[in-house]
């Protein structure tokens, strides 16, 4: 079983430690990670049992104002999310027009 929460919708004021504290109130907490201050964290816990009180009593509780979402997370956080985020692979990039000069230097040849 799981031991490992992903928590999203987590407000912009909240810091990581405060987010450690409200889950802490459930049990021992290994790890508690917001990468990138992006809305969402990881939230590791010692037990099962208290991950499983924590995922029933945190889910929709108000932190700073919002509504938090808590979910089993699929996986931990690998290694190459503690990195800087790569920026987003677009499937369907708009092709640059050609410059007039650029033209005519490919008519030329």
């Amino acid at each position: 079983m799981p031991r490992t929460l992903f928590v999203s919708n987590i407000s912009s004021r909240t810091a990581e430690r405060d987010l450690e504290f409200e889950f802490e109130r459930y049990g021992e907490v290994v790890r508690c990670e917001m990468p990138g201050r992006k809305g969402y964290a990881f939230v590791e816990f010692e037990d099962r049992r208290d991950a499983e009180d924590a995922f029933k009593e945190m889910h929709k509780r108000y932190i700073d104002g919002r509504s938090i979402d808590v979910e089993w997370a699929r996986s931990g956080l690998s290694s190459r999310d503690r990195r800087s985020p790569s920026p987003p692979i677009h499937r369907y990039r708009r092709k640059r027009s050609r410059s007039p000069s650029e033209e005519r230097d490919r008519d030329r040849r």
